[in-house]
């Protein structure tokens, strides 16, 4: 069976780095470009991360879209508390041996949908501003894309604000548009992803195989413990049978103040998403642990 190509828009992060480490040692994927936005550390180093990831994983061919700096309508909110200064904190990447690709991340987003001889998936591990934007140039995106998964939102609890998750309080205006675009979206949302964190015998698992990749994820999670939020879009398109979803309407809550960037579910019969709502969290950890020992 020929791979599934995708797309992958992210923030690197560390989490987005294993996704993409994930993504590269599977066989059913085929990573055809990656797209930056501004995140969880601004957009130079998020570039300059995706470029040592796509080195550190043998993949230095895959070309990289630097994109939007910042959010559609509001200053950047950062993360390096979670993901250290250089968003990667405690993993040591190779120097990239190249710069990014001149086209801007919105319109090579558009390229990879329009251009495409099959449809391509979207990996969605960051604020959704290239895919807004990208939306708005060329609204017949949403019907060329074979799926667009987005890690991002949350239902019991933010992890930015007490009502936001990360992605979606970045940029909420983005993320608003891209839910009533009419695009096939499937949702992970932070309900799910928290389960899914890496324990202690994980982290000794992934120290034992003793490779570059290994290494490096075992140092970013030695130094500032988190869940493996990015790597379940990843999982999601390599083993859906992992996960629990139904179909719903979310929104994003757009309105300056304390619920800005909150996500809403309503279950109104006029579904807008694919919601994920449970995973098997020790066989996703076991399924990354064993693609990522794939990689010399």
């Amino acid at each position: 069976m020929a791979a599934r190509p995708i797309v992958v828009d992210c923030d690197p992060g560390k989490d987005d780095a294993v996704a993409i480490l994930l993504a590269l040692a599977s066989p059913e994927l085929e990573i055809v470009r990656v797209t930056t936005v501004g995140g969880n550390v601004g957009l130079d180093r998020t570039t300059g991360n995706a470029l040592a990831i796509l080195e550190l994983g043998g993949r230095p061919d895959v070309p990289v879209h630097a994109g939007c700096a910042r959010p559609l309508l509001r200053d950047l909110v950062k993360a390096e508390q979670t993901h250290g200064v250089t968003g990667i904190d405690g993993a040591d990447l190779p120097r990239p041996a190249r710069g990014p690709a001149v086209r801007h991340g919105a319109l090579a987003l558009i390229d990879a949908m329009m251009q495409a001889t099959r449809p391509v998936t979207i990996a969605a591990l960051a604020p959704l501003t290239n895919l807004a934007v990208a939306l708005a140039i060329e609204p017949a995106l949403a019907t060329r894309v074979a799926e667009i998964v987005v890690m991002g939102g949350g239902f019991a609890s933010g992890n930015k604000t007490a009502e936001a998750e990360f992605n979606v309080f970045v940029d909420p205006h983005a993320a608003a548009m891209v839910l009533r675009s009419g695009a096939p979206i499937t949702l992970i949302p932070l309900d799910v992803t928290l389960q899914v964190w890496p324990v202690e015998s994980w982290l000794q698992r992934m120290a034992a195989i003793g490779t570059a990749p290994a290494r490096a994820t075992v140092g970013m999670w030695r130094s500032t413990p988190d869940a493996l939020h990015d790597p379940c879009v990843m999982a999601w398109m390599l083993r859906p049978e992992l996960f629990q979803a139904s179909r719903a309407r979310v929104s994003v809550v757009t309105e300056e103040g304390p619920s800005i960037g909150r996500t809403l579910r309503h279950d109104d019969g006029r579904p807008n998403v694919t919601l994920v709502t449970g995973v098997d969290a020790p066989a996703v950890l076991d399924l990354i642990a064993e693609r990522v020992a794939r990689l010399g």
